[in-house]
């Protein structure tokens, strides 16, 4: 006959203790496993699966022990006026979601620091678990995706590029197996990597893991929840990065206009010029200097535009300055 195990207690303090600590173990995961899946360098096909869970279960381990402590440091920052208590119109609105997750409103005297500093209860079912995971791997991906959606603008000036002067065949006979890869959108992707690895004070891979970690300041495991202000700054930051991209490819874009005009006037005027062995290797040279001229112009812009986002990232997210700005 098979034993009868008893049933674990989960009312014993060491139980309970362990069971706690796990939890938030496993939801710091989830936070940091949502910046490796879209985040730059990270996030990339390039680096493998297993290798962003081995980061990722790295990183919560480090983190989740150092948590204890942070939010009464918040609680200090958002409390201007010094009197020990959070009024409604003291909180940001990633704030405000985040004590909605935790089932806690902001009463009219106040919230005090006990309230505050609160840990979220533990879930009590499955579902529940998932549901605070799903919150908790949302910040993540939002601080990765509003970085990528800046990086992806420079893509599309590479798939503009490329169209523009003919190497978008490239991608035909790329020897990837069947991948698509634009040729300067690759060089321009590595470029916006680069720039936001190691440019003086951008400091994107530092920052990033800040404002990861800054939001346990002000949303704890297990309250975690993307503000509407956070999912508003990723809409603003899809425009920027379109506009970027626009902006980058607008010169060869104009030129080579100028150039299809150029050729169409000497293919009437001078009939014998083979204007197909004549205009493709000028198109494509004209275009390769005109890129080669723009990428030290767009470095600077680039540069101002990653500080800029990682600055709003951090505002919409944590809800507090940027100390790293």
């Amino acid at each position: 006959m098979p034993f009868d195990l008893p049933a674990p207690d989960f009312t014993h303090p060491l139980i309970a203790w362990g069971t706690a600590r796990f939890v938030a173990f496993l939801l710091v995961f989830f936070r940091v496993a949502g910046l490796m899946t879209v985040g730059p360098v990270f996030g990339t096909p390039v680096v493998p699966a297993n290798v962003r869970v081995l980061l990722a279960v790295a990183a919560a381990a480090v983190v989740a022990p150092a948590l204890p402590g942070r939010s009464a440091e918040a609680f200090l920052t958002l409390d201007t006026d010094g009197n020990g208590v959070l009024v409604a119109e003291e909180l940001p609105g990633a704030v405000l979601d985040s004590l909605d997750a935790r089932g806690l409103s902001v009463p009219e005297g106040g919230l005090g620091v006990a309230e505050f500093t609160a840990p979220a209860p533990l879930p009590k079912t499955p579902a529940a678990l998932a549901r605070l995971s799903l919150g908790e791997f949302t910040i993540g991906f939002a601080l990765g995706l509003g970085m990528l959606s800046v990086l992806a603008g420079l893509r599309l000036a590479g798939e503009l590029v490329d169209q523009q002067i003919g190497t978008a065949l490239g991608e035909v006979f790329n020897p990837m197996l069947g991948a698509s890869a634009s040729t300067a959108g690759q060089l321009l992707g590595l470029l916006g990597t680069a720039a936001l690895l190691t440019l003086p004070g951008v400091d994107g891979h530092l920052r990033l893991f800040g404002t990861l970690l800054d939001t346990f300041r002000t949303q704890p495991p297990g309250a975690g929840w993307v503000s509407g202000e956070a999912w508003k700054t990723l809409a603003e930051l899809a425009g920027a990065g379109m506009t970027l991209g626009l902006r980058v490819a607008a010169p060869t874009m104009a030129v080579m206009s100028l150039m299809s005009l150029t050729v169409g006037f000497l293919g009437r005027t001078v009939p014998q010029i083979n204007v197909l062995s004549v205009g493709f290797p000028t198109r494509a040279a004209a275009g390769l200097l005109i890129l080669a001229l723009t990428i030290s112009p767009a470095t600077d812009v680039l540069a101002d535009l990653l500080a800029g986002s990682l600055t709003a990232l951090h505002e919409s997210l944590v809800g507090l300055p940027d100390p790293r700005s």
